[in-house]
């Protein structure tokens, strides 16, 4: 069984969040302070750690218990769960080292798939030894059909893929493959099913997910696909996402990082892309999404 350490102040938040943990095969340990959770931590690393927003320390280090994770035990991923008055803190905690964030207010609806997509992926990634190639350059491209459940299998092998190459922390390929999962969902939901994002901001998620089935057997949106491009060097990784819908205006996107985003699950997914790549691009019609990531390991490094 899996092990997470779950650092909450609030007693109460603390039960019902070990309770929604334990129903997904969870082994959780929970602690009320930051000392406590890197005690708990130093005494075996979890497999995975779920803390809402840390304060800071009261020894001489002054450091927040998401820095001492990010510093002392990397391979650890950290879930932040917030509640609405610190959503507008969510991208600096990204930009500390966590991978995602739930929200507390929709902790049934958030937990479940937070979980699947990070722990899924890092679970793949362990005991996998890397392996150093000599890359020079490598292309790959991807038709994908308007089916977000085969989104996973194909982020797997981009996984695998970006692992070869040793250029890249296992932090930094878990926040790409988080990132590029929100990507492909959005050309296939917003771009080629013409779904739109207010159902979900209104709380309809349900409504949400049937209209985009419903959709997918419906000409046009059944003729449309998902083009999805990788590109590896020793310089880094780029991607591009183009999606075959009626495209908008990307100078109209909100900002992920205003508070009143940060609380929309489409706000929470713009957030994620533009916390984990280095560079973010839209083509003029909003059809096309360039990301790019340099390499955070050089060539000197790999062993």
């Amino acid at each position: 069984m899996q092990r997470v350490v779950l650092l909450e102040h609030n007693l109460a938040e603390a039960s019902r969040m070990a309770r929604l943990l334990a129903e997904q095969g969870f082994e959780v340990e929970i602690t009320k302070t930051p000392v406590e959770a890197i005690q708990a931590c130093q005494k075996s690393p979890p497999d995975l750690v779920v803390t809402d927003m840390p304060e800071k320390r009261t020894d001489a280090d002054d450091m927040s218990f998401i820095k001492w994770l990010h510093q002392h035990q990397r391979q650890v991923p950290i879930v932040l769960s917030l509640s609405r008055n610190e959503e507008i803190c969510a991208l600096q905690a990204l930009e500390t080292g966590a991978v995602s964030y739930i929200r507390k207010r929709l902790l049934e609806q958030d937990l479940p798939q937070t979980l699947k997509n990070t722990y899924g992926l890092l679970q793949r990634m362990t005991g996998q030894k890397r392996i150093r190639k000599a890359l020079v350059r490598a292309h790959f491209q991807y038709q994908l059909e308007n089916d977000p459940t085969l989104t996973p299998a194909v982020l797997a092998g981009v996984e695998d893929e970006l692992k070869l190459t040793s250029l890249f922390e296992r932090a930094d390929i878990t926040r790409m493959i988080i990132g590029l999962h929100e990507a492909i969902d959005n050309a296939i939901f917003h771009g080629n099913l013409e779904v739109s994002s207010a159902l979900r901001d209104a709380g309809a998620t349900k409504s949400y997910f049937e209209l985009a089935e419903s959709r997918r057997h419906l000409s046009p949106y059944h003729e449309r696909h998902v083009d999805f491009e990788m590109q590896l060097s020793r310089e880094g990784a780029e991607f591009l996402i183009r999606d075959e819908g009626p495209g908008f205006n990307p100078q109209a996107l909100p900002n992920p990082t205003a508070a009143a985003n940060l609380e929309r699950p489409s706000g929470r997914g713009l957030l994620l892309i533009r916390s984990f790549f280095d560079e973010v691009e839209y083509s003029p019609t909003g059809s096309e999404l360039r990301l790019k990531k340099k390499a955070t390991r050089s060539a000197s490094e790999v062993k």
